[in-house]
């Protein structure tokens, strides 16, 4: 009985730690994968066309995104045990936009989208979370080149930036 009591503690003591295991890299990793995919593929079905003024009531313009083509990723681990991996995707967008229109009413009228090298390309930086098996946007940023630097958006319902970005589920 001696014997035997120190093994089933041992044993015990394994079952414990492996309900707080790290998950799967590689399942990470696939994962990953399909929420990047899945919401650079989502630019098809939804554009995020938005009509907005640019700095006067007079000067209205409607815009709408591009499907993505140049992105990258990485995966890190973390020594968190509730969010074991983050991850970051950067893509680069066209953003069309239509001509100047008068009036909000116009710009959300007009469905020609100028399609030439004024059209702006904007980089798109989202932060994931791994949590609970699944990947998570933590942090939403962008980056217009002639500004130079990366502006966080995150939660701002109200930011062009921010809704354009959205990780749709």
């Amino acid at each position: 009985m001696k014997k035997i009591l120190p093994l089933l503690l041992c044993l015990l003591f394994l079952l414990q730690t492996s309900a707080f295991a790290v998950p799967d890299e590689e399942m990470a990793i696939t994962s990953f994968k399909e929420t990047i995919q899945k919401h650079l593929h989502s630019y098809q079905d939804d554009p995020r066309i938005i009509v907005f003024s640019v700095s006067t009531d007079t000067k209205w313009l409607k815009s709408k995104c591009d499907i993505p083509y140049d992105y990258s990723y990485d995966i890190q681990k973390t020594n968190s045990i509730i969010t074991p991996y983050t991850g970051y995707l950067i893509y680069k967008m066209r953003v069309l936009t239509t001509d100047n229109q008068t009036t909000k009413e116009a710009a959300e009228a007009c469905n020609t989208f100028n399609n030439n090298d004024d059209n702006l390309f904007i980089k798109y930086r989202i932060l994931f979370s791994y949590q609970d098996n699944k990947w998570i946007p933590k942090k939403y940023e962008f980056n217009i080149p002639i500004l130079g630097n990366w502006i966080d958006v995150t939660g701002n319902t109200n930011h062009v930036g921010y809704t354009r970005m959205l990780v749709k589920e």
